[in-house]
């Protein structure tokens, strides 16, 4: 499955950035409205793609990990900020952000 099919079924916002690198696991997205700088990552619609993905990050694949996972920018190796496997949610996140 391509990259560009794992958010396929989303509406991603004009103000995102594409920013995936060809070594990554997974596609992300920078948001340019978020001043601190956040990185947003898009695992597979598709299960038993992100069963695989799972599996790869953290060699199990039993508990799925979330189909989004907002980071801080350029973050390697830090832990999430907001996991979801809801679109609106990260949307609604990402606006709580920007009111802070």
């Amino acid at each position: 499955m391509k990259w560009s099919e794992y958010y396929s079924d989303l509406k991603i916002p004009s103000k995102w950035v594409n920013v995936s690198y060809a070594n990554d696991l997974l596609p992300s997205f920078i948001t340019t409205e978020d001043e601190d700088g956040v990185q947003i990552f898009i695992d597979s619609h598709d299960l038993s793609v992100r069963a695989e993905n799972t599996m790869e990050a953290t060699g199990q694949n039993e508990d799925l990990l979330k189909r989004f996972a907002v980071v801080v920018s350029y973050g390697e190796g830090e832990p999430p900020v907001f996991e979801t496997d809801n679109f609106d949610l990260v949307l609604k996140f990402l606006e709580w952000r920007s009111i802070k």
